[in-house]
């Protein structure tokens, strides 16, 4: 790409020159090509169903709440969807004996967490992005009572990696399994109320097996029992794709719940 400043009829514009691609060139999962002045997707051939029931509905779910979300929030779902097809496609590993039955293959477990702690980790990474989409159209809302150190500042070259940076620091609360606090400490995301004291407490509650399947291979510990009071500690958690549905669906309506009402409140871009 080639850019700069030109003079044209009286006026200072920024122009910026691409060249024509010698391969595909896709984005957001799309692949696009140029007619004339217009670019354009190309046709997609239809996804192929899954075989598994419960999984299939998700996909279709998924699906159609592409129809309007930002861009943040196609991330997630291009994640969840990829999700999807690994648990439709490894049946014989992941659930062997049936959709309400842990599977007791050890690959089969360790493969179940690391899906489970990505779905996750995705919802995280969705609203990293998503606030650092509404910094963008609304800079207004960076103002905040609290600190930022002129280090942090000056040590990010643009204002776009400052609210990269920014967004991501908003999410330490988050990566430590409290929602409620991530919450109380983002105005922007509060005002919003996309999030009651239900939804909080049942991704709470997600988040903590995410982080028992990841620090401590499933393991119970006095913490996720406090969460968790049936469990005992040092017995192995056990999942099934019933409860990983349950946890992925709620993770993705609240992802829609919250990203319906951010596009509302702050007339954020659709994704297309």
């Amino acid at each position: 790409m080639n850019y700069d400043y030109v003079d044209h009829g009286g006026k200072r514009l920024f122009v910026i020159e691409v060249p024509q691609s010698g391969t595909e060139v896709s984005f957001g999962g799309k692949a696009y090509g140029r007619t004339g002045a217009q670019t354009a997707p190309k046709l997609v051939v239809p996804a192929k169903p899954l075989t598994e029931p419960g999984i299939e509905k998700l996909r279709k779910a998924l699906a159609d709440d592409r129809k309007a979300c930002t861009e943040a929030r196609a991330k997630l779902l291009d994640h969840y969807e990829s999700v999807l097809r690994i648990l439709d496609d490894l049946r014989h590993l992941l659930y062997p004996k049936g959709a309400s039955v842990p599977t007791d293959n050890a690959e089969g477990k360790m493969l179940l967490r690391i899906l489970f702690a990505s779905c996750a980790d995705t919802f995280e990474t969705f609203m990293s992005a998503l606030l650092y989409e509404i910094y963008l159209a609304k800079p207004e809302t960076l103002k905040s009572d609290a600190p930022v150190k002129v280090k942090d500042v000056l040590e990010r070259t643009d204002m776009d990696e400052f609210i990269t940076w920014y967004a991501k620091e908003k999410l330490k609360k988050l990566q430590r399994g409290s929602v409620k606090g991530f919450i109380a400490e983002n105005p922007t995301i509060k005002t919003l109320n996309a999030f009651d004291d239900t939804r909080i407490g049942e991704i709470e509650k997600i988040l903590q097996i995410r982080h028992l399947f990841t620090h401590q291979n499933g393991t119970v510990d006095d913490k996720f029992r406090h969460y968790f009071p049936a469990t005992n500690v040092n017995d192995e958690y056990p999942m099934t794709l019933d409860e990983f549905l349950k946890s992925f669906e709620y993770l993705a309506d609240s992802a829609e719940a919250v990203d319906d009402k951010a596009r509302n409140a702050f007339n954020l871009s659709l994704f297309s």
